[in-house]
């Protein structure tokens, strides 16, 4: 395992990266990623040198240009948007973010990838509270909040939505209440991260 190396070297964190969305992946299989970096986080982390996991869609978009987009039947991909109003309908219509990705693929469709998207940051959450990152209080209260937003239930806001999962999860969603930006899938992706970042001080 490299972070035994970056350790060694004198590194203060290391990152590991998944990725949804990906030809032949399925939900079960990003349901698999995630356990398997849950287990690499319980090996491998300790306070000299953190390990954390990321997880999230290739979004909003495949790129005009890669292989994906160029050839999406040859890697089992569905590409929705192929000119320039292609994309202005697309963010001007859609509703919550799902909507803004412009691809599914063979094995996965935009709302089975928005689902695990949730399941897996559920997961996420609970192997951070395993190893340390985040309080078990605080990781009752995200769940729940999750699987609320899921269920379509009320769920309890937080004074301080520029940092809670849940402010990302339930109210941003690139929705037009609050405006598309660039950053809003990465901010409910990463807010999991600045939860666990309370682990060390300073990062």
């Amino acid at each position: 395992m490299r972070s035994r190396w970056a350790k060694e070297f004198g590194a203060r964190k290391f990152d590991i990266y998944f990725s949804i969305g990906l030809p032949y992946q399925t939900k079960e299989s990003v349901m698999e990623d995630a356990n398997y970096m849950g287990k690499l986080m319980e090996r491998y982390n300790s306070e000299q040198m953190p390990l954390y996991g990321f997880i999230s869609p290739l979004a909003p978009f495949i790129d005009p240009g890669s292989l994906f987009y160029e050839m999406p039947e040859r890697y089992g991909f569905k590409i929705f948007t192929k000119g320039v109003m292609d994309f202005y309908n697309l963010l001007d219509r859609g509703k919550k973010w799902d909507d803004y990705l412009n691809y599914e693929t063979r094995w996965m469709s935009r709302k089975e990838m928005a689902e695990v998207t949730y399941l897996s940051g559920i997961r996420m959450v609970e192997i951070g509270s395993k190893v340390g990152y985040i309080e078990f209080e605080e990781k009752q209260k995200i769940v729940h909040n999750i699987m609320s937003y899921i269920n379509g239930d009320d769920y309890d806001a937080h004074e301080d939505m520029s940092q809670h999962l849940t402010y990302m999860v339930k109210e941003i969603e690139w929705s037009r209440k609050h405006g598309i930006t660039g950053v809003s899938i990465l901010l409910f992706l990463y807010s999991l991260i600045n939860s666990m970042g309370n682990y060390i001080g300073g990062t």
